[in-house]
């Protein structure tokens, strides 16, 4: 008797949960109707996007900050680091019960690192969830640089063009926080340009996939998840 009564129960605050989800779409979907047709085509479009998954290429408005630029020359080209947020290295230390931190130290990495390159000093390449070229943000107290000689004529889309073309469009485009991170980007970058030497390698690479092998293997899938998460969010944001 007590196990029918557990029972009933259950499916009685299961019905009242369906009812509550119901009765907030019902809500949501007054509320689209509402919306400027222009609005609601939009809204449909980011979906389908959505449902289509991660976005292998540049986003809108990258490519047509590339279209505008694409003859710009490089005159100038310089790796810029700076430590990566507080708040990321707290999630790790948490996801991984400690271990972080600590594998941290055993590698003697005191920091980590966020990478990109400035291009002119008024244009920013980096690779997060997604690869972004756009004007770049003010310098900060917090960024450590190098100078990257640029060595005869090339132009910012020539240069994309080359990494591109030799990292293939999934490296390229794709991220992972270990193996496919801002480091291995502007690595790529400098390499596939002929702009990398020995001082800007040493100044540049951490090695990231190094502290997998001293934390959890569900550490790879969680960074993952979150970063594939990102890109979701920037395809519902700009589009294909």
């Amino acid at each position: 008797m007590v196990f029918f009564k557990r029972v009933g129960k259950f499916f009685s605050g299961l019905g009242k949960r369906i009812n509550q989800g119901v009765d907030i779409f019902n809500k949501g979907l007054g509320l689209y109707t509402q919306l400027p047709t222009a609005t609601q085509e939009l809204v449909e479009d980011r979906a389908l996007d959505v449902a289509e998954g991660r976005r292998i290429d540049y986003s809108p408005p990258v490519r047509q900050f590339l279209k505008d630029h694409e003859t710009v020359n490089v005159s100038s080209l310089t790796v810029s680091r700076k430590p990566i947020q507080s708040a990321i290295n707290k999630a790790f230390q948490l996801l991984t019960g400690g271990s972080w931190e600590k594998s941290k130290e055993e590698l003697g990495y005191d920091k980590l690192y966020h990478l990109s390159l400035i291009v002119n000093g008024d244009t920013i390449i980096e690779k997060n969830e997604v690869v972004k070229v756009a004007p770049a943000p003010p310098k900060t107290e917090a960024d450590e640089t190098i100078n990257v000689p640029v060595k005869g004529t090339i132009t910012l889309s020539r240069l994309l063009h080359n990494t591109r073309q030799n990292m293939g469009d999934a490296n390229y485009f794709l991220y992972d926080a270990f193996n496919n991170n801002c480091q291995v980007f502007v690595l790529s970058i400098l390499k596939y340009n002929h702009l990398l030497t020995p001082d800007i390698e040493k100044f540049i690479d951490q090695s990231a996939y190094k502290l997998l092998e001293k934390n959890p293997s569900y550490t790879q899938g969680l960074a993952g998840a979150v970063t594939g998460l990102g890109a979701l969010v920037d395809v519902a944001k700009f589009g294909k």
